[in-house]
């Protein structure tokens, strides 16, 4: 199904999106929200996904690589899960108030660019993990966990880390939290 969003819309419930998604106007998740893209397409921004607590699922079986910032109208999300075949790309600044869920298979990449990451909640990686520049502040109660290395440029903790996988670190690190 496509979903094309033109006026007010409110989610408080599960919205599957098997097609493509776009608008000129914004779907507001609720904090019991979820939106499920399984699409072949998207465009416009139209999803505010900055409630605490909403999901974003987004499955990348479209051949090619998808940016995830056209997908929130404000570059914040609660909690992102990525899944799918092909490669999920940040192109701006990005906030993600909840956990991090990369499912295996699949690829999250932050190319080239100073471009930042703040996650609030946990890095859950089965997948594939890649900050090439930029800096990943950690800015809550984090655990890095899963199947997967991750790989950061920077790192800056402002709130409490806690590693149960290892990781790669080619920049700087800083700690003005707590790592455990």
């Amino acid at each position: 199904t496509n979903l094309i969003v033109g006026g007010t819309a409110d989610n408080n419930g599960t919205v599957t999106i098997t097609g493509s998604l776009s608008g000129n106007s914004v779907l507001t998740n609720s904090a019991t929200g979820t939106v499920i893209w399984q699409g072949t397409s998207v465009s416009g921004k139209v999803i505010n996904a900055a409630t605490p607590g909403n999901n974003i699922q987004l499955v990348n079986n479209t051949g090619g690589n998808i940016n995830i910032n056209l997908f929130a109208s404000t570059d914040i999300f609660g909690h992102l899960t990525l899944g799918g075949a092909n490669a999920f790309i940040q192109g701006s600044n990005t906030s993600i108030l909840g956990n991090l869920t990369i499912q295996p298979s699949a690829i999250f990449n932050v190319p080239s660019g100073n471009i930042n990451l703040n996650i609030a909640g946990n890095l859950v990686n089965n997948g594939s993990f890649t900050a090439t520049t930029g800096t990943v502040t950690f800015n809550g109660t984090t655990t890095i966990s899963g199947a997967s290395t991750s790989s950061f440029n920077h790192v800056v903790i402002s709130g409490c880390v806690t590693p149960t996988s290892s990781f790669n670190l080619r920049g700087n690190f800083t700690n003005n939290g707590s790592f455990v």
